[in-house]
């Protein structure tokens, strides 16, 4: 009985990942149908300094600042795929009030840019969807947009694009076992701008992949 849970268990996580992965493919088809056509439809091309209204990375915390009661301390590994957060795995740091809450916790529709990881996957994001008490590394930078010119899940999907396209891997400066892509090259990097309303239809409808 015992082989044959594990038996199960182990077809249950099989089927999961190869299920990801299909989902993961269709979202880069869907992300190149969109971008290829850019310059057909005449987007214009902005900084992404020039649409951000502010930009911070988060601060580093060792396992000696691990809390069990603190607050839940975001890492590379929760920039998860499909431009959402993933929780699977958490560590808490610090009590509540000893965090600076103004500062750190997150708010809905901020994008959070993975700046420093291994080389494949440094410049990956995505989109905080709820009001989190949470705070996150110095391997994360938080963005906030000025959104009545730019949708805060349009520039997650124009991110993740860029990475899936090699951009940050061609970009990123390299060390022993790391990548990394600072705050100066982010905010220079350039993406698509479609009007607000083009915006919205295109979101929706890579949000439904």
């Amino acid at each position: 009985r015992l082989e044959k849970l594990v038996s199960r268990v182990e077809e249950a996580k099989r089927r999961r990942k190869t299920a990801r992965e299909e989902t993961e493919k269709i979202m880069q088809a869907a992300l190149h149908e969109v971008f290829s056509k850019a310059e057909e439809k005449g987007w214009k091309e902005v900084k992404i300094g020039d649409v951000k209204e502010e930009v911070i990375s988060g601060f580093p915390r060792s396992k000696s600042y691990m809390d069990p009661d603190g607050v839940i301390h975001l890492r590379p590994n929760n920039i998860g795929s499909q431009g959402k957060l993933n929780l699977s795995t958490v560590i808490r740091v610090l009590p509540p009030q000893k965090v600076d809450v103004e500062k750190y916790y997150l708010k809905t529709g901020d994008v959070l840019f993975n700046n420093t990881n291994s080389v494949e996957l440094v410049g990956r994001a995505v989109i905080v969807d709820g009001d989190l008490p949470f705070t996150f590394s110095n391997h994360i930078t938080r963005i906030r947009v000025k959104k009545e010119i730019i949708l805060p899940k349009w520039l997650v999907f124009s991110i993740n694009y860029l990475w899936q396209e090699g951009y940050f891997q061609k970009r990123c400066r390299r060390w022993i076992g790391q990548a990394g892509f600072n705050t100066a090259m982010l905010l220079s990097t350039k993406v698509f701008l479609p009007p607000i309303e083009e915006q919205k239809v295109l979101v929706l409808y890579l949000s439904l992949i």
